[in-house]
């Protein structure tokens, strides 16, 4: 049968109980409409929210993470791995360069008292016959150069730490491997340069007693009328036996004995091997390739070491003259060449070229390292030197005075260069302090431009959202205009036939269903309108958003730039200060080195 809205449309009027039914549709349909709205209404304001207060794309770990990756390198932890390696490498440099020198001290003690008119005449000897027996006297403190052989290893074993510390605060990285064969390594020649200065400290007090016996020895035998040929082969036989036995009383209760000396520093070459086999492994650069090149001149200054350790063993337990001195030779020729390697270690590792680069959070830890470095080359220099002196040239100019000046002259140059460093330090630490200053400002920067142009994109995209609700809801008022316009024609038509016909019950009924139907139309139109309204005011207001939150974001951008350059402008003053401090630490290791040779010679002069 017709529908009663189509009957109504064909002339026939529906039914009281057509009307009835529709009448209560319509009525619950305007129930139903109240909790549609307040659900509609839930979205709506959900997504107002959304376009007034967008989620941006960086999370609290995001920034987080930015900071860390923004604040610049800091290399500080890395290369401070190195300072305690660097500590004990140069304190065992400067022990055993200290007791090589006093070696040679007791070596030109020895030669002049041997040589001395006033001594040998007392032995019935002639100024030849007392060179002879110089040469035997002293080739114990000639032979014991393995004191000096392991101060060059421990000078070239510093110049590759040195290098190591370079790449680690340019950011290179070393295994911990390395790092653990290291200072197995750097335990190795601790112990080693402990147990030499013992033995050469014995064999120092030694030599002296042996001089004063055979001295003794050679004045009776003159008194007594033995020819000078027989005190002469008397003397040097004495010589030769006494030693070893004079050193061994020595070196009682010391917790090492002479025969130890070759062992020990075969042990420190083994140590110095097995570092280099892992450095392999290091990323390759400039100052990892010198590292290398030095651990090479200290695994050849090592083994150098270890032949003169042989032969100072042979020497002191050499039971003939002959044999002795022969054997000094030979350790004293293994010396020459370790102290080549470690000099050969000091040119191949150019800290100054090297240190370039060097990050600003690594400066302070190498500045510590590389004064260590210095001060300990300085004394290893002076160790050397004085064993290949002149003391008669060194006599003559001590007496003369040029010594003295010289020395004072060296001296006083050591701290002139002493304070140039130290205040190309001080600039050099205020300028990297001032740029790990700039560098946590531009990670704020930074930060704050990622933040800033991550919300402003937020906020565009929230305008584009809010303009699609907007375009929807309008969408939906124009729709329900139209269905509001087509229930008021047929409102307007039912009340018109029900005013015409004043008792037809079922025509006013009709004109009251219509009516029904024309509020809740009305009904949805209002509600479509309130969300065209919301939607309008959170488009206009996210347009404003978004204008405001892009100023921001030009504003931190050109907040960063301005950062960046101040870090870029401070960095350039931070190399060339770092470049100032280099230079003035090579001047510095310079005059230290001139006048380390300047004293030894005074003292070689003034013994």
């Amino acid at each position: 049968s017709p529908k009663p809205d189509q009957q109504q449309q064909d002339g026939e009027l529906p039914s009281m109980e057509a009307i009835t039914r529709m009448m209560d549709e319509a009525v619950a349909q305007a129930a139903e409409q109240q909790v549609a709205f307040t659900a509609r209404m839930d979205i709506a304001l959900a997504k107002i929210s959304a376009i007034l207060e967008p989620k941006f794309a960086l999370t609290a770990a995001d920034v987080e993470a930015l900071y860390t990756l923004y604040q610049g390198p800091d290399y500080s932890d890395s290369i401070s791995r190195f300072t305690a390696l660097s500590k004990a490498i140069s304190l065992a440099q400067t022990n055993t360069a200290n007791i090589e020198k006093a070696a040679a001290d007791q070596s030109n003690a020895l030669q002049q008292a041997v040589i001395s008119a006033s001594n040998y005449t007392k032995m019935g000897l002639t100024q030849t016959q007392a060179s002879q027996l110089a040469s035997v006297v002293t080739a114990p403190m000639k032979a014991l150069g393995a004191a000096g052989s392991i101060s060059a290893t421990a000078k070239a074993l510093n110049e590759s730490v040195t290098a190591m510390s370079i790449a680690a605060g340019k950011g290179g990285a070393i295994s911990e491997t390395v790092i653990q064969s290291l200072t197995a390594a750097v335990a190795k020649l601790t112990t080693s340069s402990e147990k030499v200065v013992k033995i050469v400290t014995a064999a120092i007090s030694a030599s002296q007693k042996v001089w004063n016996d055979v001295f003794t020895q050679a004045k009776t035998a003159h008194t007594n009328g033995t020819p000078a040929a027989d005190i002469l082969t008397q003397a040097k036989n004495s010589a030769a036996s006494l030693l070893n036995t004079k050193v061994t009383q020595e070196l009682a209760g010391k917790d090492v004995t002479y025969g130890e000396l070759s062992d020990l520093v075969d042990d420190l070459t083994s140590g110095i091997t097995s570092v280099k086999a892992l450095m392999s492994e290091i990323p390759t650069s400039d100052a990892i390739a010198a590292a290398l090149s030095a651990m090479d001149y200290a695994e050849k200054a090592a083994q150098q070491a270890d032949e003169t350790a042989t032969q100072a063993e042979a020497s002191v337990n050499a039971t003939t003259p002959d044999a002795m001195v022969a054997a000094a030779d030979l350790a004293l020729a293994a010396w020459k060449l370790a102290i080549q390697y470690g000099e050969d270690a000091d040119t191949a590792v150019d800290e100054g070229v090297l240190g370039q680069g060097l990050d600003a959070s690594a400066l302070a830890v190498y500045a510590e390292i590389l004064l260590g470095l210095t001060d300990a080359e300085a004394l290893t220099d002076s160790g050397n030197d004085t064993q290949s002196y002149d003391w008669l040239d060194a006599m003559e100019d001590y007496l003369s005075g040029q010594a003295q000046q010289d020395a004072a002259n060296a001296n006083n140059t050591v701290v002139s260069a002493k304070a140039s460093m130290d205040g190309s330090l001080e600039d050099a630490n205020a300028a990297a302090a001032n740029l790990t200053a700039a560098r946590a400002t531009l990670a704020d920067k930074l930060v704050t431009k990622a933040i800033a142009v991550a919300k402003a994109a937020a906020y565009r995209t929230a305008v584009d959202n809010a303009q699609t609700a907007l375009a929807d809801a309008q969408t939906d008022v124009a729709t329900s205009q139209n269905a509001v316009a087509a229930a008021q024609a047929v409102y307007d038509a039912a009340q018109a036939a029900a005013n015409a016909a004043p008792g037809d019950s079922a025509l006013a009924a009709l004109a009251t269903l219509r009516a029904q139907q024309l509020a809740n139309v009305q009904a949805e139109l209002a509600f479509n309108q309130q969300l065209e309204t919301l939607y309008q005011s959170a488009y206009d207001k996210a347009g404003t958003n978004a204008t405001d939150a892009e100023a921001e974001a030009a504003t931190a951008t050109t907040d960063a730039d301005t950062a960046q350059t101040a870090v870029d402008d401070l960095l350039t003053t931070y190399e060339t200060k770092l470049a100032t401090y280099l230079t003035e630490t090579q001047a510095y290791s310079d005059a230290q080195e001139a006048a380390a040779k300047a004293t030894g010679y005074l003292g070689v002069g003034q013994a």
